[in-house]
């Protein structure tokens, strides 16, 4: 797939690519020099072009992003980023009057954007008049490299351009979020809290979602809105709870901000147990869910709490536990004791454990369960392919 959009370099998709992080980022962290641009003390032989021929704008472009050096041992990750670099420069100097030339600075832009934004924006700038198609994509450049440079304000600046130069961009929730990061960092929270707010409207499932609770949190308590302050980050730590923003979360809710003590309650416990399960993060959710059945031992939603264990349980393999749960759920003959005796059936099929299997059958017989009911749940059972997923 990747050959097939360098060879037609389809400007959009490419670029849209680049945005997201998918192609460029792993270009990008071979650029760990803090040199003008070009790596310090490289291989001149491994960075020498005489070697490559290339009778075409576009050969000679597809060379620069894809040197076969780099499938060798012989060159570091500096030196393939170099080599790249002095290749697409050759492109432009070579065929300047050609869209590849064009193509050619706008990816060294890019390339030079964290490594040496100074470099990177005249190139950004030229390549917003040779691609004004992209001109979305190229402001968000702009301002991840003016924000690289230590501008945070020119940055932010930039970010929020994107929504009304380009109104139907694809990347109008990457720009919020970058808005209101910029703004942060230029210690300018009235400005941070405002376009984090409308980050997480248009989407509260981003990576930089959790970062960004946790700045609003900061803005918030820095203004002495400590009741604001204490609910995002109670909000952060319940939605997001196997990230290190969360962690953090914790730890300031632990210091009693404002001299009111924090303790999570039942609810939030239950919600943040869903979160890790949903995750798969199995042994996280079963701690939260016993420290919900320690606040709520006997309500409507204990019952619900402890299928959700033995199921955890189950997903961990740790089986004997897991039959210890759903049989005392099956003896309470709660709202939850058929799908119990569903998930108990199917341990005792998993171990082989034919005459458990029987008199788990005699005991729902003789207990307020009825015959149907006991049918359909040892049918259930019997007819799951996969031990391991949950019955519908």
């Amino acid at each position: 797939m990747r050959d097939g959009i360098v060879r037609s370099f389809l400007p959009r998709l490419f670029l849209m690519m680049l945005a997201s992080g998918f192609l460029v980022c792993a270009v990008i962290l071979l650029s760990s020099s803090e040199s003008i641009g070009l790596p310090s003390d490289p291989n001149p032989n491994a960075l020498s072009s005489e070697n490559v021929t290339c009778g075409s704008p576009e050969s000679c472009f597809e060379a620069a992003v894809y040197p076969k050096e780099r499938l060798g041992n012989g060159l570091t990750n500096d030196e393939v980023l170099a080599l790249k670099l002095q290749r697409l420069q050759g492109v432009a100097e070579q065929f300047p009057a050609t869209i590849w030339a064009k193509r050619a600075g706008l990816l060294s832009a890019v390339l030079l954007s964290e490594s040496n934004p100074a470099a990177a924006l005249p190139l950004f700038r030229e390549a917003q008049q040779d691609f004004p198609m992209l001109d979305d994509y190229i402001r968000l450049w702009i301002g991840e490299a003016t924000l690289n440079l230590g501008d945070p304000k020119q940055a932010a600046v930039m970010f929020e351009s994107i929504p009304m130069a380009v109104p139907d961009s694809n990347i109008l929730t990457r720009a919020a979020y970058r808005a209101g990061e910029a703004w942060y960092q230029a210690s300018s929270c009235p400005e941070s809290l405002s376009w984090f707010g409308k980050a997480i409207l248009l989407s509260d499932k981003e990576p930089e979602t959790a970062q960004a609770y946790l700045r609003q949190a900061a803005c918030q308590l820095r203004e002495n809105k400590i009741p604001e302050g204490r609910e995002t980050l109670t909000e952060l730590w319940v939605r997001f709870p196997h990230t290190p923003e969360a962690k953090e979360a914790e730890g300031l809710l632990a210091t009693n901000l404002g001299g009111e003590q924090w303790t999570a309650d039942p609810s939030e416990r239950l919600l943040r147990a869903q979160v890790y399960l949903k995750q798969a993060f199995h042994a996280e959710a079963i701690e939260e869910l016993k420290q919900f059945l320690k606040m709520e031992p006997r309500t409507a939603r204990s019952s619900e709490a402890k299928l959700k264990i033995g199921i955890a349980q189950v997903r961990l393999r740790q089986y004997d536990q897991a039959r210890s749960t759903f049989g005392e759920l099956v003896e309470e003959k709660g709202t939850h004791a058929d799908e119990a005796l569903v998930w108990l059936a199917r341990i005792y099929l998993r171990q082989g454990e034919g005459q458990k299997l029987l008199n788990l059958s005699h005991a729902a017989a003789v207990s307020r369960l009825s015959a149907e009911r006991i049918v359909v749940a040892l049918a259930v059972a019997c007819g799951q392919a996969g031990f391991d997923d949950p019955p519908d």
